[in-house]
């Protein structure tokens, strides 16, 4: 009989997807998905049955461009959650009714936002899994965070039967340094490179012949906010101080942040710096494959100056990194970003450099020898970094509580 795993998140997406697929490989799972907010044709052919348990967002524009009137930011997102949750009483309830009523072995709980995975520990006796994509606490600082969400991920944490964590394990030590009684089995485990995304060519990167071209895919916001509020995602501010004759910056921004609304300034850089591109955004299943053409991803954050912890700019990986391996291409990360760094330097799948000597990248990279790191990321990938090679770590992880 096959194991009945239950995923939890109100808006899943390519981190549950490549744990989903990796587990639906083996063929011992049956796998659901309770979410709310989901990319149907994403997940409908990986889980063997999906709940929508609906919690209110189905008000909310698809579009982001605005939350409630507001600007989207990780602190909007956040308060605009908590605040939902705290007045919905039915719809919290609805969730509750459906963990109670889903018949799995485990539960793997996705945060944010951390009440999601404190409902299912409440509402089951079944093992509960807690895997935060960012930790709230560790990003703007436990002081900073609003009640019900500070409270949410301290049960989170307190109660899981075991976490599983992108970061390493210094986060858990972080919150024990707060008084946090944390004393389950953790698990690191990254967003792995899944081969269904991976781009075979060797040819990636030779599309252009004027010098480099760089790429970032993800999250920008616009130069103009206050730094403190935006200033890791100003990746203007970054790819303008990187640009010259020879070496060019190309930008992939989320969906909803592709608005002039939003980043005027990314559309006026773009129209009057030919080494500066902003392109439309492009669908995840897309992506490495539009992207292979480039020489290198780009995975450089300047955190100074930001409400961030230091803890979480040091500890922090996302799926990026991940994303730039499957489209072939070595990854250019920032000194300051401490685990992405210590992945690509273990691996030799890139460059380090240091935020001080953006200014003299293309000189830093006359002198690597490309052909190697193309080498390097095509094992890697295959290899140590490699979902399918991975998933029997998280399988054994599970096993403990079964």
């Amino acid at each position: 009989m096959k194991t009945t795993i239950c995923f939890v998140k109100r808006n899943p997406q390519v981190r549950e997807y490549k744990q989903a697929v990796a587990l639906k490989r083996t063929g011992r799972y049956r796998l659901i998905l309770l979410a709310h907010r989901y990319d149907y044709s994403l997940f409908k052919d990986v889980f063997d049955e999906i709940i929508d348990y609906g919690m209110g967002f189905n008000k909310v524009p698809d579009a982001g461009i605005k939350l409630l009137g507001k600007r989207i930011t990780p602190r909007n997102v956040l308060s605009f959650a908590t605040k939902m949750w705290g007045t919905e009483e039915a719809a919290r309830e609805r969730l509750a009714k459906l963990v109670r009523k889903t018949e799995a072995d485990i539960f793997h709980a996705h945060a944010e936002p951390n009440i999601i995975p404190r409902i299912v520990m409440e509402n089951t006796d079944r093992p509960v899994i807690y895997d935060a994509y960012d930790y709230s606490g560790l990003r703007f600082g436990l002081d900073k965070l609003p009640e019900i969400e500070r409270e949410a991920e301290r049960f989170a944490l307190e109660n899981a039967s075991g976490i599983v964590t992108k970061f390493n394990e210094k986060v858990i030590q972080y919150y024990r340094a707060f008084g946090y009684n944390i004393n389950c089995p953790t698990l690191e485990f990254r967003d792995y490179c899944q081969p269904e995304f991976c781009v075979s060519s060797l040819n990636t990167g030779h599309t252009f012949n004027d010098g480099f071209h760089l790429v970032y895919t993800g999250v920008v916001e616009s130069g103009s906010l206050p730094r403190r509020q935006a200033g890791n995602n100003q990746i203007i501010n970054i790819a303008l101080r990187i640009i010259q004759p020879g070496l060019s910056f190309h930008i992939y921004p989320n969906p909803w942040q592709y608005s002039r609304t939003l980043i005027q300034d990314y559309f006026d850089a773009a129209d009057n710096n030919p080494q500066f591109s902003l392109h439309e955004p492009v669908r995840q299943h897309d992506l490495q494959l539009e992207i292979s053409k480039y020489h290198y991803g780009c995975n450089i954050h300047d955190f100074s100056g930001t409400a961030h912890t230091k803890e979480f700019e040091e500890t922090s990986i996302g799926v990026k990194l991940f994303t730039y391996l499957e489209a072939g291409l070595p990854v250019i990360v920032s000194s300051n970003l401490k685990l992405n760094a210590q992945v690509v330097t273990e691996n030799k799948v890139g460059v380090v450099v240091d935020l001080a000597d953006l200014e003299i990248l293309h000189k830093i990279l006359q002198d690597v020898d490309y052909a190697s790191l193309k080498k390097n990321v095509l094992e890697a990938r295959k290899g140590q970094l490699c979902m399918d090679n991975n998933i029997t770590r998280l399988e054994k992880f599970y096993s403990q509580f079964l």
